[in-house]
């Protein structure tokens, strides 16, 4: 169970795909040759929306030996192992080298809702016993410093950068008029 507030960034704890099973997975749709077996599930229902990342990458989630992972976020219609709806999913992330085929993904979760998320070893034969741990970092991208009209960043002359991800609409324009 992911914690709901956090505090984030959050590391679960490093679990051996060899204890996980091997049946009663939902099908996912990006493995390579649909080659994915052992998963662990976890469960987040996060207290605040916005866009969340989550990674088995070794670089943020030291616990991680196995080299080749596959992750996928999941909503339930019904119980476990039933009907589900895949949201995103990911072999072979943006993990820096030599992590490159762990996974990485980003999505943006509703406050409230329940989301399954599910770690998987690549591959349908056991990894190897000296390199069979996983570990889940999951992280809430925080919004921008001025993502509202009171926290407007004065511009001057020169460059100036940002980013309007995780930003709201706390604004509006009348009128034809241009400005």
């Amino acid at each position: 169970l992911v914690p709901a507030s956090g505090p984030f960034p959050w590391l679960s704890q490093r679990v051996s795909l060899l204890d996980a099973t091997t049946s009663g997975h939902p099908t996912i749709h990006c493995a390579f040759m649909d080659s994915y077996c052992r998963g662990v599930w976890y469960r987040f229902a996060p207290s605040v929306g916005g866009i969340y990342n989550f990674s088995t990458c070794a670089s943020g989630a030291p616990g991680t030996t196995r080299s080749d992972t596959v992750l996928s976020v999941f909503t339930l219609n019904s119980a476990c192992g039933n009907s589900s709806t895949e949201l995103v999913c990911n072999d072979d992330g943006v993990c820096a080298e030599p992590y490159e085929r762990q996974s990485f993904v980003s999505l943006s979760l509703t406050g409230g809702t329940t989301y399954y998320i599910v770690v998987y070893s690549y591959d349908v034969t056991a990894p190897p016993a000296n390199a069979s741990n996983v570990q889940l970092r999951v992280e809430r991208v925080p919004p921008p410093t001025n993502e509202v009209c009171a926290s407007a960043t004065p511009l001057s002359l020169g460059a100036t950068s940002g980013t309007n991800l995780q930003g709201v609409n706390d604004y509006s324009l009348s009128g034809t008029s241009c400005f």
